[in-house]
């Protein structure tokens, strides 16, 4: 897959500048630029089973800047289907850097109820997304051509929004930018995220109306991009303030407009004339000997509270940074920690054998077919279980294998069952890490148990063998070489504090057995068998000292019979 893809590169067709009004993409009707101000870039490939058409718009500045980019993309899988989805899923939604999953930069993301697409708005970090390698180069490459060969300043952040709608037969993909550097006054970062990040932005109020409207602009469009591809299981656009009534060009006018930054620019402005005004009437009344010193007090004054007040706040952002830190320091240690716990708890699982796996495949397809009828081919499914069945009956071989194989290769043409071994193997796993730490918390009780057992049973003939066994078992919590061993652990300790309660019980027992001796021997204190009554009595007490169960378990309601055969004799 990776080299039909990288073939990409050589059928790549490039143009130069070009001017329009708008642009059709789908039905979708997309306004452009200024044509003094468009610069238009073209990409196309009909190669290998895929053709692929990207369009990049940009609008630069007068001082050649890039303003705005807007890149529409259209691809249809001719051919490999099924490797083109595999690799596009991994692409846009389940890789480590892939557009549409929220590593915690995204200010919203609305995905479709089912399949694969959607919507999502992000302030992103051009400069480090552009330089990201991965394996399809060429997009990021359209962008790189705007410094590259227009000699254009590409800004090192920017709002993005990205459409797209993702299938069996290709993909739709429009993406948004938008420089906002000329807009808003504050675009400072704070630990090296920017102010619209969504771990930064709530703090800034001008920052969230701003986005906002960025937000509802991108929802307007992307209900027309539902409407015009026709898209089913569409995206929920739910979001304050968004009325799907309203158009595009109302939001449109609405963010550009951007009402509320406006009246900040124009009341920072009027507080620069007034300090303008006050400056120069300053430097009137300096020709004033009584005014100026009146001015250099108060000048004085204000310089301290000034500085008194840069102090404190800089004394409290220093103390919330450094509050931060130690929360962040702290969720690290805390992740670390439970990522190795989860690491160990892993490893105790049991891996399953090649004819474990293979019995599992098979049972899941069976479950399957049943759910989903029309799914497979019911005739080629039938010959793959023929091929197969003896792996039911615990048989496998190499012939079996490469039947297998094949087998998986047709059932992974269905995204539904592929969701379906998904779910089921994540079922497996949660079940055994359930069982792993239910085993763990019994063996930690255990111990538990034999630590209280130590103290409140010094003296007792048990005392040394709770005592290994704490040992031995503390040993195996802290690093168990696997699940059995723990299991193990568990039933030793289980099987001793049975023990000990029979013994328990048995030790009450010999007491009565004592205490009926005693009373007899008390009622016949001259018959001729009170010698031996009172060495019983004397074994009986030994006993209970050595607490042996064996010998406890045979003296048992022992003093009857025991005063019977004495009389017989």
């Amino acid at each position: 897959m990776k080299k039909l893809l990288g073939i990409l590169v050589l059928g790549l067709l490039w143009c130069d500048i070009g001017f329009a009004k708008s642009v059709q993409f789908k039905g979708i009707e997309i306004p452009l630029f200024k044509d003094k101000n468009l610069i238009i870039i073209k990409k196309k490939l009909d190669e290998y089973g895929a053709v692929l058409k990207i369009k990049l718009y940009a609008e630069k500045t007068s001082d050649n800047k890039v303003q705005s980019i807007i890149i529409t993309h259209s691809c249809k899988f001719e051919k490999y289907q099924a490797d083109f989805m595999d690799f596009f899923t991994s692409y846009f939604i389940y890789g480590k850097s892939s557009i549409f999953k929220d590593n915690g930069d995204l200010n919203i993301y609305f995905k479709k109820k089912k399949g694969y697409g959607g919507l999502s708005v992000r302030d992103m970090d051009l400069e480090k997304y552009i330089n990201i390698k991965d394996s399809f180069l060429e997009i990021k490459d359209v962008i790189k051509r705007l410094k590259a060969e227009y000699q254009l300043e590409i800004p090192k952040t920017m709002l993005r929004t990205d459409h797209l709608y993702l299938r069996l037969g290709g993909f739709e993909w429009i993406v948004y930018m938008h420089n906002y550097s000329n807009d808003i006054e504050d675009i400072s970062h704070i630990d090296g995220l920017s102010k619209f990040h969504p771990k930064n932005i709530n703090s800034f109020p001008n920052h969230i109306s701003y986005m906002n409207n960025w937000i509802n602009l991108s929802l307007a469009r992307h209900k027309e991009f539902q409407e015009k591809l026709k898209i089913r299981n569409k995206a929920t656009l739910d979001f304050t303030g968004f009325n799907e009534d309203k158009d595009i060009k109302f939001y449109k006018n609405k963010f550009y407009s951007n009402k509320e930054l406006i009246a900040q620019k124009k009341a920072e402005e009027e507080k620069k004339k007034k300090e303008l005004i006050a400056q120069k009437k300053t430097e009137e009344e300096k020709k004033k000997k009584e005014l100026l010193a009146q001015k250099k007090a108060e000048e004085e004054k204000k310089k301290k509270e000034l500085l008194a007040q840069k102090k404190a706040e800089e004394e409290k952002k220093k103390k919330e940074l450094l509050a931060q830190k130690k929360a962040e320091e702290k969720r690290i240690v805390e992740e670390k920690i439970k990522e190795k716990e989860l690491n160990k708890k892993h490893a105790l699982i049991p891996q399953e054998t090649d004819l474990q796996k293979a019995q599992a495949f098979i049972e899941n397809v069976q479950a399957f077919i049943k759910i989903y009828r029309n799914e497979f081919d019911i005739i080629k499914i039938s010959e793959f279980f023929i091929a197969t069945k003896e792996v039911l009956n615990g048989n496998i071989n190499q012939e079996i294998k490469n039947n297998l194989d094949s087998f998986k290769e047709y059932t992974d043409t269905s995204n539904k069952f592929r969701d379906y071994e998904i779910k089921y193997y994540k079922e497996v796993r949660e079940k055994a890490l359930k069982y792993v730490d239910n085993e763990i918390i019994l063996l930690k009780n255990g111990i538990l148990k034999l630590e209280n057992f130590l103290i409140e049973n010094s003296s007792s003939t048990y005392f040394p063998k709770a005592l290994k066994l704490a040992k031995s078992s503390k040993k195996t919590l802290d690093n168990p070489k696997n699940l059995s061993e723990i299991s193990y652990a568990n039933e030793l300790i289980k099987d001793l504090f049975n023990e000990f309660d029979e013994v328990k019980g048995l030790l009450i027992n010999v007491l009565e057995q004592i205490s009926v001796l005693e009373n007899y021997l008390s009622d016949n204190l001259t018959i001729n068998s009170a010698p031996q009554i009172i060495e019983e009595i004397k074994f009986l007490r030994n006993l209970v000292k050595k607490e042996d169960l064996k010998t406890l378990r045979l003296k048992k309601n022992s003093a009857k019979n025991f005063i019977n055969s004495l009389n017989l004799n």
